[in-house]
């Protein structure tokens, strides 16, 4: 999944990657008051992407569990 993640990540490049990671914007938290920038964690619409790619290698390699999964999209 490592490997995965991480071409995908790679092929869709550094601007468009950081559409999947969290990233608080100022004054949203008071934790956080100038905001954060968090390139290691996923947020909701990474987590979804990854798990996709996850479903469609289940597919792809016809694994056993591939059998439980009704669909690879959201």
């Amino acid at each position: 999944m490592n490997a995965l993640t991480c071409d995908f990540l790679t092929q869709i490049g550094e601007p468009s990657s950081n559409h999947y990671f969290i990233k608080v914007p100022a004054d949203l938290y008071a934790r956080y008051p100038e905001g954060k920038t968090d390139d290691i964690h996923l947020n909701v619409v990474g987590a979804a992407k990854v798990a996709q790619i996850f479903v469609r290698e289940l597919k792809a390699t016809a694994h056993p569990l591939a059998k439980y999964v009704y669909r690879d999209t959201l």
